[in-house]
């Protein structure tokens, strides 16, 4: 994806994870059945014993629909369920088996109240994901903006903070104060966190580019001239 591509807008799961939850919800089921019979069958030691046994697959039957229903973190058309709602449908999926087991029609009331909170779970996590993919697109049209509709003018480095340790291509970071005269003939100043090679640090007096909007002249992106020859053009 492109800086300037919009991020889809939250759809639901792939063919691929509705196979996965369907497989997963058939072994939650199991799972709580054999907890349910091991809680009625056994007695004194072997219930302790064995019915914790029996509910470990089902905890690992409950992280794996939590992560297969979650999706991506990246934008994307795959909704993200979060982990509490996937955790409380796996749960409310293991029940129905644990009342089968067990011979008992209680479980069944705990997954009727789970079958309510669920959705409204989801609904949220839903929501708060568009939220996030709309955050994103606003970022991505502001970006957009700057490179396309942006002014762009010369700037003079006034100061800078110590560079910072050095990363593996060499390069470091400072924070450099630069400062510049609009195309409204005002005198503008900024302070911009910046990457450089480390063997050729800013220096006040050197210079840079910057590009702007003229509805927002201080949120700049500002690139550094290593040569210090000034670049009045949009660099290409």
């Amino acid at each position: 994806m492109t800086p300037t591509e919009m991020p889809p807008s939250p759809g639901w799961l792939s063919p691929s994870r509705r196979t996965g939850l369907v497989l997963l919800s058939l072994w939650l089921a199991a799972t709580g059945w054999a907890f349910g019979t091991a809680l009625t069958a056994l007695t004194g030691a072997d219930r302790g014993i064995l019915a914790p046994m029996c509910a470990l697959p089902w905890l690992l039957g409950c992280i794996g629909w939590a992560a297969t229903a979650r999706g991506s973190d990246d934008p994307s058309p795959l909704p993200v369920v979060g982990a509490g709602a996937s955790i409380l449908a796996a749960l409310g999926i293991a029940l129905p088996g644990v009342a089968l087991g067990a011979g008992t029609p209680l479980p069944l009331a705990g997954a009727a109240v789970l079958a309510g909170l669920v959705p409204l779970a989801v609904r949220r996590t839903v929501r708060e994901r568009a939220g996030d993919l709309a955050r994103v697109a606003a970022a991505r049209e502001h970006e957009r903006r700057i490179q396309e509709e942006g002014i762009t003018a010369r700037a003079t480095v006034t100061g800078l903070s110590g560079p910072g340790l050095v990363d593996d291509e060499g390069r470091s970071w400072a924070e450099v104060d630069l400062g510049w005269t609009d195309a409204s003939g005002i005198e503008r100043a900024a302070r911009i966190r910046l990457s450089f090679p480390a063997y050729d640090p800013p220096r006040r007096g050197g210079t840079a580019t910057v590009r702007y909007l003229p509805d927002d002249p201080l949120d700049v992106r500002a690139e550094l001239h290593p040569d210090g020859v000034p670049q009045d053009a949009r660099p290409e």
